[in-house]
C-alpha cells in the first residue's frame, strides 16, 4: 500500500466513524419521534415479518445476523405485548411460523413513516445506481474485516 492509499483508508475510517456516529444521533432522534412502544430492533424484526407474511425463526435470525437465541428474546417480548404469534408450521412441524398480529401491523404502519421521512433525507441527491454501489463497496469491506479477523485467530 502507498502513502497515498494509506491516506485515504485513514480518512475513510474517520468517515465512517463520523456516520456511525450520526447515524446513532438519528436513531436516537426516531425513536423519540416514533408513534411507537417498541424499539428500533423489534421495529425492523416486524418490518422484515411485515414484508413478507410470515418468517420462520431460523430465516429471520439469518436476515437480523444473529443467534436463535437471541431472538427468541425479541419475539417473546414482542409476543407477550400482543403484537406477533407464533404457529406451528403445517408442512415442517419443526418449523415455527412468526406472523404478525392486527396490532403489530399497526406498529409497523405507524413506525415506517417515521423511518421513511429519515430514510427519504438520509439519501437525498442518490441515484439507484449509487446507492447500489454503496451497498456492494460496504459489502467488500464486511467480506474484508471477515477475512482479516480470521487471519488473525
Amino acid at each position: 500500500m502507498d502513502d497515498k492509499m494509506f491516506e485515504r483508508a485513514e480518512i475513510l475510517m474517520d468517515r465512517i466513524a463520523i456516520l456511525k456516529k450520526s447515524v446513532h444521533e438519528l436513531t436516537a432522534i426516531e425513536k423519540k419521534k416514533a408513534p411507537v412502544d417498541i424499539t428500533l430492533w423489534q421495529f425492523r424484526l416486524m418490518m422484515l415479518i411485515y414484508r413478507k407474511g410470515e418468517m420462520n425463526q431460523r430465516e429471520l435470525a439469518g436476515m437480523m445476523h444473529i443467534s436463535p437465541a437471541t431472538l427468541s428474546v425479541g419475539i417473546q417480548r414482542l409476543e407477550n405485548a400482543g403484537f406477533l404469534k407464533k404457529q406451528q408450521d403445517s408442512l415442517d412441524k419443526r418449523n415455527t411460523l412468526l406472523t404478525l398480529t392486527d396490532g403489530g401491523i399497526d406498529r409497523v404502519i405507524e413506525g415506517k413513516a417515521v423511518v421513511e421521512k429519515s430514510m427519504k433525507g438520509l439519501l437525498d441527491g442518490f441515484e439507484n445506481q449509487e446507492l447500489e454501489q454503496m451497498v456492494g463497496f460496504v459489502s467488500r469491506l464486511e467480506a474484508n474485516i471477515k477475512r482479516i479477523k480470521e487471519d488473525f485467530e
